[in-house]
């Protein structure tokens, strides 16, 4: 009998191994939202007189920027936080004037 109780253990010990290289991949393939772009324009065009949408549409960079941040919104997980949801919404807003 002994043997079948070493193997069961080295099963649960191999299905243990398993489930947290599954939940390492998961949590690997599950990335924050890079919000650096966005923090970039708004470093340059935000203050608090508004957004500075003329020299917005005059910097390339920028808005190449802008355009980054909102095609990462596409893997955007349902999980983040509130922040994230609304910097993923002003930066629609200020796409869209």
């Amino acid at each position: 009998m002994r043997p079948a109780i070493e193997h069961k253990s080295r099963l649960a010990r191999l299905c243990d191994v398993a489930l947290a290289a599954a939940l390492l991949l998961v949590a690997q393939g599950a990335r924050a939202l890079d919000a650096s772009p966005w923090e970039r324009v708004l470093s340059r065009y935000a203050g608090q007189r508004g957004v500075d949408y003329a020299g917005l549409k005059a910097d390339r960079e920028a808005r190449g920027d802008l355009a980054s941040f909102l095609d990462s919104l596409a893997t955007m997980s349902r999980s983040e936080p509130l922040a994230a949801w609304l910097n993923a919404y002003n930066a629609l807003v200020v796409s869209s004037v």
